[in-house]
């Protein structure tokens, strides 16, 4: 909790702010939850979530919507990774030209008609996620790619990653005969330049295996379009700590 608290504190987000989001959250996920075909009452809410009955009738009469919204850039990013038609023949993302068919323009089209291909071709070679080489086609460089310094963009991705991991982690403690996957590496006792060499591995073996996952997911969401049951989404997901310690000296290595 000290990190999340660390984050609310630096973005000025105080105790009662936070209280209005965990009441609203815990109201939505109890009728989210609820198996049966009858709509949960008030006061079953509130004894289920302990948020007062009277809150949980002004949650509900809010007007809020699901959406499925996810950064544009992301999505090319995963398209010109995963789909056929932006791959070379050895099945890595190919050198695009600005415009035309299999462009960079249709591409861009392609995921969304907000965007021009331009601005995305701006933003991206400033922060080099992009390359132009000499006949001026666009290299991707993935390696370079992270959501950008936008506080919108890095927002969205840290409220989707940290709550699908802590879905994951808490479904292992409901459901012990059907656990996610989730495992873990750490160490302590190193060096600046020890921890430097560890992430660049880290990040060297990580990145090809979301690639492929993305191409494999991509694939079979093709093959999956002709099918009833097409209700099951997943998340795979790598990151990378590195902190300083208040002890020295002292060394730990782990797997779990």
């Amino acid at each position: 909790m000290s990190s999340l608290s660390l984050d609310f504190i630096h973005n000025g987000i105080t105790l009662p702010e936070i209280l209005k989001i965990l009441k609203k959250s815990m109201v939505l996920t109890a009728e989210k939850i609820n198996k049966s075909n009858v709509k949960l009452t008030e006061s079953r809410i509130s004894l289920l979530t302990g948020v007062h009955r009277k809150d949980v009738k002004k949650i509900r009469n809010l007007d809020h919507f699901e959406t499925e919204s996810t950064s544009v850039y992301a999505r090319v990013i995963s398209e010109w990774t995963a789909n056929p038609k932006y791959l070379n023949e050895k099945g890595y993302p190919a050198k695009l030209p600005k415009f035309g068919i299999c462009s960079f323009d249709d591409l861009v089209s392609s995921v969304s008609k907000d965007i021009r291909s331009r601005t995305l071709l701006d933003d991206w070679k400033e922060r080099k996620i992009i390359t132009l080489d000499k006949k001026d086609l666009i290299k991707l460089n993935l390696k370079n790619y992270s959501p950008s310094d936008s506080d919108l963009e890095m927002r969205y991705f840290f409220g989707e990653n940290i709550a699908d991991h802590i879905y994951a982690s808490s479904q292992n403690f409901i459901d012990k005969q059907n656990r996610n996957f989730e495992r873990a590496v750490y160490s302590s006792g190193l060096t600046k330049d020890s921890i430097k060499k560890i992430e660049d591995l880290a990040i060297e073996l990580s990145m090809p295996v979301l690639v492929k996952i993305n191409k494999l997911a991509f694939d079979l969401a093709q093959n999956d379009k002709k099918k009833k049951e097409q209700k099951y989404r997943f998340k795979l997901g790598s990151y990378f700590l590195k902190i300083e310690t208040e002890t020295k000296n002292t060394s730990v290595n782990k797997n779990t």
